[in-house]
């Protein structure tokens, strides 16, 4: 349980690499199921810098939770309108549904952490990329 507390309080990249190299040196080869727990604490760290503040995966669909505050300054910001731009221009199984007066993003076809991590940076990558140039 500390472990998983211990886990649970990392914020940077590194650290969380650190940890991983430890648990490695401790068990041995980390196991399939462990991998993916620290892809879901990256996927998180991703969710959290795109804006949304609950993300649910089942039956291959994804629903990104915006904030739940339709007037919160964040959907005017350079973060959300780059989102909706490459949700417009670079993928064609996103969209952005309305639910009452809350937003959410449903992205069909997710078969797994890893291929939601991949779709949450490559969003990210993309805005860093267009920000530095």
């Amino acid at each position: 349980m500390n472990l998983y507390q211990e886990l649970d309080n990392i914020t940077l990249e590194e650290k969380l690499q650190a940890f991983e190299k430890d648990m490695v040196d401790r068990f041995g080869p980390i196991p399939g199921p462990v991998q993916d727990l620290f892809i879901t604490i990256r996927t998180r760290w991703l969710a959290i810098r795109l804006g949304f503040e609950k993300m649910i995966l089942k039956d291959e669909k994804l629903r990104c939770y915006f904030i739940n505050n339709p007037d919160s300054p964040y959907f005017e910001s350079v973060t959300f309108n780059h989102l909706l731009n490459y949700i417009q221009t670079r993928t064609n199984n996103a969209r952005l549904k309305q639910v009452g007066k809350n937003f959410m993003l449903v992205v069909e076809k997710v078969k797994s952490m890893e291929q939601l991590h991949r779709f949450l940076e490559g969003i990210v990558k993309s805005q860093d990329a267009k920000v530095g140039a």
